[in-house]
């Protein structure tokens, strides 16, 4: 639950920052609300995943669900510039794409195989598959966004290419041309 509620926080934020209408086909909170309500409302859901983590009590997932809040603030900044050179640029790409997506995911991973126990080997797995699924998760959204249509996804198409990230379709083409 507190994985979805982070998640669900960061898609509020995200809406803001992308000046974002739609979600899911249906009017994003900034839309409805505006936008600082909007930030006050994902504010809101961080505090309340913060304090059902907080009940949790295991200072191992605490740290473990924290660095993911951090990861997502240093995603949005490296959002924000770009590389020069070509393998620059694309590595950038993955480690802001690990920060955005794949650490909610991966430490979300590690956190149950924390709680159940398991051996520190177990515990990478997990982690690791948990960032090799957010990685892939967030390499076929930024396809779908440069190929489909508003109508298919629920939210605005394109919405990476008209705010000027190069995101892994950008960043192939641009090595073909």
């Amino acid at each position: 639950m507190i994985a979805e509620m982070i998640h669900a926080a960061s898609l509020v934020h995200d809406d803001v920052i992308d000046h974002a209408d739609t979600r899911r086909s249906k009017p994003s909170i900034n839309k409805l609300w505006g936008q600082r309500k909007a930030v006050l409302t994902g504010d809101y859901i961080l505090s309340q995943a913060s304090m059902a983590l907080a009940r949790i009590g295991n200072e191992k997932v605490i740290i473990l669900l924290s660095q993911v809040l951090e990861d997502l603030v240093k995603g949005e900044f490296m959002q924000l510039g770009t590389k020069e050179s070509e393998n620059q640029r694309f590595a950038h790409y993955l480690d802001k794409t690990y920060k955005k997506t794949a650490s909610l995911i991966a430490n979300s991973c590690k956190a149950v195989a924390v709680l159940s126990n398991s051996s520190s080997e177990i515990q990478e797995v997990a982690f690791q598959y948990g960032r090799n699924l957010g990685i892939a998760f967030q390499l076929v959204d930024d396809l779908l966004d440069f190929v489909s249509t508003a109508e298919v996804l629920g939210k605005p198409a394109a919405t990476d290419l008209k705010l000027g990230l190069a995101t892994a379709p950008v960043l192939f083409a641009a090595q073909q041309v």
